[in-house]
């Protein structure tokens, strides 16, 4: 009510807004997914072409179920919240751009780790704040779907957390 928007999935950015230009939910998805695989097939072959890291190849099913609630909990939830709720109320009280920037500023706070040494922590800051402009920007450019944003976001989490529990032994540099 407040954004004066009918239904409120669509100001979300989750349904279809009746545009032609509106991609559909699953084609927005596999547009994240892939950037996501993408970005991380790189980071994981420089981590083992720089010897930062070793393919182990560890996976149980365990950790496959918990990469999967973690694509659907963080990618969908986070996003809702960031890049839906938060990035719209932001740009009805300021400019959009002000409230892009913002909604990352927030995105990144409320993500950092702050027991890492300033040096750590600030570049963690820095690699969410654009993380959160990237998503936005994501949205922004598909016309407002959320879809896009969910599965980069998603793919990011679960993908690392599964590199993280056994498919990379990181070496302690990393």
């Amino acid at each position: 009510q407040r954004w004066s928007a009918q239904p409120a999935w669509c100001a979300l950015g989750i349904q279809n807004q009746g545009s032609s230009r509106y991609p559909s939910w699953w084609a927005g998805l596999l547009k994240g997914l892939l950037l996501a695989t993408g970005l991380l097939g790189l980071i994981v072959a420089i981590i083992l072409a720089g010897r930062w890291g070793q393919w182990a190849g560890i996976m149980n099913s365990k950790d496959l179920i918990n990469s999967l609630l973690l694509f659907f909990g963080v990618g969908c939830a986070e996003e809702i919240i960031f890049r839906g709720w938060l990035w719209n109320e932001l740009n009805f009280l300021l400019k959009p751009r002000n409230g892009l920037l913002i909604q990352a500023m927030i995105f990144s706070l409320v993500h950092t780790r702050f027991n890492l040494g300033p040096t750590s922590t600030l570049g963690l800051l820095i690699g969410l704040f654009l993380l959160g402009v990237v998503l936005a920007e994501l949205r922004h450019r598909n016309n407002g779907s959320l879809w896009p944003s969910i599965g980069l976001h998603g793919c990011l989490v679960s993908i690392w957390f599964l590199l993280d529990k056994g498919l990379v032994n990181f070496s302690s540099e990393t």
